[in-house]
């Protein structure tokens, strides 16, 4: 419903991203997004085609905790390839920078820092973070404002961060940079997401 709501699951007609629009203009040619996250299956068959070369900036640590489903997931809703196998991502055509860091309360800071001046030296245009945790860093603080003053050339790299799962009144401490774009979640009935809201997921 997210791409195009009918109704379904007791949502609201049109309330939606409006990506069939939106592939009229662009389907991602072109575009690198580097996704930094816990891991990335890199011989999915609906990510392959669309897997640029990657990177793990957590030194090689294989946390047993940290498995690829969630990283997986996020390159899939982006970039997951138009090859009729499983989805298809809002920017199918664009190419994902597969960055692994720890993920919650098991990434380091360094990682973080890692990550993304790997993203910046990549070329990324964009740089995604479904994640959250973590105190507030006056290092991860600066790698940001380098990287979305100086990526894309000088033009700036657009971070985007999960504003949190957890239904409350403040957001992740990295979300609430002033120069990184929070995400939130809506239900199929445009509300804010919460235990509350139409869908009834909690």
């Amino acid at each position: 419903w997210g791409l195009k709501n009918t109704g379904q699951n007791e949502g609201i007609v049109g309330v939606d991203i409006k990506a069939e629009s939106a592939w009229s203009y662009s389907s991602g040619v072109g575009v690198k997004i580097a996704v930094v996250d816990n891991d990335i299956q890199l011989d999915h068959p609906d990510l392959q085609g669309n897997l640029l070369q990657d990177f793990d900036a957590t030194g090689g640590i294989n946390d047993e905790s940290n498995s690829y489903h969630h990283g997986t997931r996020c390159a899939g809703i982006i970039a997951a390839c138009n090859n009729n196998i499983g989805v298809k991502g809002i920017a199918y055509n664009s190419k994902i920078i597969p960055i692994k860091i720890g993920f919650g309360d098991y990434y380091e800071d360094e990682s973080v820092i890692e990550a993304f001046e790997y993203a910046l030296n990549a070329g990324a245009d964009i740089i995604s973070c479904s994640w959250g945790g973590g105190s507030p860093s006056p290092a991860i603080k600066n790698v940001v404002d380098i990287v979305s003053n100086y990526g894309r050339n000088g033009l700036g790299c657009p971070i985007i961060y999960s504003s949190g799962n957890n239904n409350k009144n403040t957001i992740n401490i990295h979300a609430s940079l002033h120069n990184t774009i929070a995400v939130g979640a809506i239900s199929p009935c445009g509300e804010r997401k919460s235990p509350n809201s139409c869908d009834g997921e909690t």
